[in-house]
């Protein structure tokens, strides 16, 4: 079913489709008041690739690389806010930050269970006397 484009107006050759402009980025505006504008000259915006690096880096490093990091004031915000919910986590025995990074940096594990005809055990459960059990051993390392 074609579109009803009937209350549209055609804009001029030249004319702008949005006469009030990009909107004002009022972050830096913000950051500027607050920090100065020499340190919003070294403001970096951290691009897709440049966080999945950092994501790569910080899943790949040793605890003591990461306090490093941590205390670093070069590091942005993003990198220094997971470094230290990981440290905080593995102080408390736990590591869900670790996981949903990895998660997101190499997708989440699938599980799949295999089963046989029906939903039965592909392979059935035997009870095996220990002499059974070294005869079938036996016969496994012969078949390889």
């Amino acid at each position: 079913m074609p579109r009803d484009t009937s209350h549209l107006i055609p804009f001029k050759k030249g004319q702008s489709g949005n006469p009030k402009g990009r909107p004002k980025n009022t972050a830096l505006a913000a950051y500027k008041t607050a920090l100065g504008t020499n340190a919003a000259k070294k403001l970096h915006n951290l691009c897709d690739r440049e966080i999945d690096e950092w994501d790569n880096l910080i899943l790949s490093a040793s605890v003591d690389a990461l306090q490093v990091l941590v205390k670093c004031a070069d590091v942005p915000a993003y990198p220094r806010s997971l470094i230290m919910a990981i440290l905080t986590e593995m102080k408390n025995g736990t590591c869900r930050t670790l996981e949903k990074l990895r998660d997101r940096q190499h997708g989440k594990a699938i599980k799949h269970e295999i089963t046989g005809a029906n939903g039965e055990a592909l392979i059935p459960e035997r009870n095996l006397t220990p002499a059974q059990a070294k005869e079938f051993l036996q016969k496994l390392q012969e078949s390889v």
